[in-house]
């Protein structure tokens, strides 16, 4: 069980740190000078998204409510299969 107590402790950790990454991404896209509202909005809608699942994934790791169960794991599987897609999506497009 323990092993899948770690996987699921580098999963929330993983959501964490890209979610924060992937939510000041988006705040400067929704600041950045020249932006059309609906350009704004939705880099802000996407930032509020991503730093609501940074910070549940924050607190589930400081509550130690990691779980340790296969189920517990794979339930975090895709929203952190998402965070690391689009920070993957950002860094390729970032030399642009």
């Amino acid at each position: 069980m323990a092993g899948w107590h770690q996987i699921s402790v580098i999963e929330e950790l993983a959501t964490a740190g890209s979610g924060a990454a992937n939510a000041i991404y988006f705040t400067g896209r929704a600041l950045q000078n020249g932006a059309v509202t609906r350009r704004r909005t939705a880099a802000l809608v996407l930032a509020m998204l991503f730093l609501g699942s940074a910070l549940s994934a924050t607190v589930s790791f400081a509550a130690g409510e990691s779980g340790d169960s296969v189920a517990a794991a794979l339930v975090r599987l895709p929203l952190v299969a998402a965070n690391i897609g689009a920070f993957t999506l950002i860094l390729a497009g970032a030399g642009r």
